[in-house]
């Protein structure tokens, strides 16, 4: 097989690595007949040492034959402008392209190559069709100054090909290693007690594995993992990524409505990281652990952070612009808030989902006594999710404090516009029949909430609805103990409360709705005490739990006429 071919070395040392297998399968049962257990260890360590030299000339021979140095040199001279500067990515809508802005222009992306995409096969017939305003329902934006996508960095095809070979060469030192393990420790296994070899059975794997461990061949393929696929691995993820921003594309047909970066991004996570075990190198896994952390967190979760804000900054209202035009830009900056909101949610459940199925499956490269380790590593990566909900709750926060806080106060001027409690006979029996308080305030609401329902997460939509509910029922409080009741407009409140606690309620599969009106409906319970009632023994020995202080409990006692 000629060394070009991309199987000679791998073949190479798959050959060298059974043969030596295939001794100390043969000649063990000898050794430890004649020479007694635990002798094996020094057969294996002379038969290492002595391919150590083939070892490395492999090794030598794959970095001259693959230029892997040139490889990571041209990877240095990557320098992501659109994960530096995400205000040069394209808006997810075309209404929301800036005029003064130089994003790259949707036409000029639907012909970049997609080949670091896998997964996104059909990538650029949807952004031609996106470009021309076919699908989505968006129109043709006006052409932005186009971006010239610079060629730096080598071809991700060549790089993937490298760590394709890289795994292998490592995931066979593994499996060799793994085998010598299970010999050497079958040949030194004493009767011991569980506890002991419990507490033991770590130090002893380490040095019944020195023979492994400080061989040429060890250092040989370590170095290997270290120095080409540690930075060749991250410049991919990195370029990957990148890619899946610059090819973004939203789906409002789905629900709730997400955008292509996120199957993509995981796509590449998940091949990532198996290839990242598959090496079977724990230092390798410790070091590149940390380092996917820091990509997922400045590429990923950062970019998508700085693209939320710009939906608002980047993409102000013309003065030029007509009714309609604004109306859609308005709708347009809102769903792609939401579609970077609900990817950030859906990747915490993502990252999770892919990791349980990892631990799931572990590649049968490590020896046992790593495996915890590697549990460790991995288990540590559930933090990405901690930050995906981090990122997500703060833009869920503004999202909230940017459209929905300022119409609180106006839903509820609108629900009391003309409303007292101040009632007698003839108008308690009115306000019963029209019960207007309730009939505006689900049309206010449901014109408060309209479409988040049906693109929000449900994750999402349940915070939105407790902080609006939350956001609602203090300016609410503050309204009620401004007022003042007779006898029936007391049980006429008291209704009105309950009435919208219900409504809200129904409107949820999660509940929590009723628990918000908790001191709105308790001042409803003191306004209707009777008039024998003693407020002051009520509030001390009725076993209300009280959500109102004994401060407001007496001036909603002075509040009744």
């Amino acid at each position: 097989m000629l060394a070009s071919s991309t199987l000679y070395y791998l073949t190479s040392l798959t050959n060298l690595l059974e043969s030596i297998a295939h001794i100390i399968d043969q000649h063990q049962p000898v050794v430890d007949k004649y020479y007694g257990k635990g002798r094996m260890r020094t057969v294996v360590g002379r038969l290492v040492g002595e391919s150590d030299r083939v070892v490395r000339n492999l090794v030598e021979g794959w970095e001259e034959e693959r230029r892997v140095g040139r490889l990571i040199s041209d990877t240095k001279q990557s320098r992501f402008p659109l994960l530096s500067n995400p205000a040069l990515l394209p808006p997810l809508f075309a209404s929301l392209v800036n005029p003064a802005g130089n994003q790259l222009s949707l036409s000029s992306l639907a012909t970049t190559t997609t080949s670091a995409l896998p997964n996104l096969s059909s990538a650029s017939t949807l952004l031609q069709s996106y470009a021309q305003g076919g699908k989505k329902g968006t129109s043709t934006p006006t052409p932005a100054a186009p971006v010239e996508e610079e060629a730096t960095g080598p071809d991700p095809r060549d790089v993937d090909q490298v760590l394709g070979e890289l795994v292998a060469l490592g995931g066979r030192w593994a499996l060799f290693r793994r085998f010598v393990w299970s010999r050497i420790a079958e040949g030194e296994s004493t009767e011991t007690n569980e506890e002991e070899h419990e507490t033991t059975s770590t130090d002893r794997d380490n040095e019944e594995m020195d023979v492994l461990e400080k061989s040429g061949s060890q250092r040989a393929i370590e170095n290997l993992l270290k120095v080409y696929y540690e930075p060749l691995e991250l410049w991919f993820l990195r370029m990957s990524i990148e890619k899946a921003h610059r090819l973004d594309s939203p789906d409002i047909s789905s629900r709730p409505h997400l955008s292509s970066i996120l199957d993509d991004t995981f796509y590449l996570l998940k091949l990532v990281l198996h290839r990242l075990l598959s090496c079977g190198s724990l230092a390798t896994l410790h070091s590149m652990r940390h380092r996917i952390a820091e990509v997922i967190e400045r590429d990923y979760t950062g970019v998508i952070k700085k693209k939320m804000e710009s939906v608002y900054t980047g993409s102000a209202a013309s003065g030029q612009d007509r009714g309609s035009e604004k109306d859609k830009r308005e709708r347009d900056q809102r769903e792609a808030f939401i579609i970077n909101l609900n990817d950030l949610d859906v990747s915490a459940d993502y990252m999770e989902r892919l990791l349980d199925e990892i631990f799931g499956s572990l590649p049968q490269v490590f020896l046992e006594s790593e495996i915890r380790l590697v549990r460790e590593e991995l288990e540590s990566l559930r933090e990405i999710s901690d930050r995906f909900r981090s990122a997500c709750k703060t833009g869920l926060e503004q999202l909230f404090n940017q459209l929905t806080r300022p119409r609180l106060r106006g839903l509820l001027d609108d629900c009391y516009r003309d409303i007292t409690y101040l009632l007698d006979e003839e108008s308690f029996a009115e306000a019963e029949e029209s019960d207007f308080v309730r009939k505006r305030f689900i049309r206010s609401w449901e014109g408060l909430v309209d479409g988040y329902r049906d693109s929000l997460t449900d994750h999402n939509y349940q915070s939105f609805f407790n902080m609006t509910v939350e956001a609602l029922v203090r300016p609410w409080e503050k309204m009620i103990l401004a007022m003042r009741f007779t006898e029936l407009g007391a049980i006429r409140y008291d209704r009105d409360v309950r009435a919208i606690a219900n409504y809200l309620s129904s409107q949820t599969s999660f509940g929590g709705a009723r628990d918000k009106f908790t001191r709105l409906q308790q001042i409803g319970t003191v306004l209707n005490l009777d008039a024998d009632e003693d407020p002051e023994e009520f509030y001390s020995n009725s076993g209300v739990p009280w959500r109102i202080s004994k401060t407001e409990y007496n001036s909603i006692i002075d509040q009744r006429q």
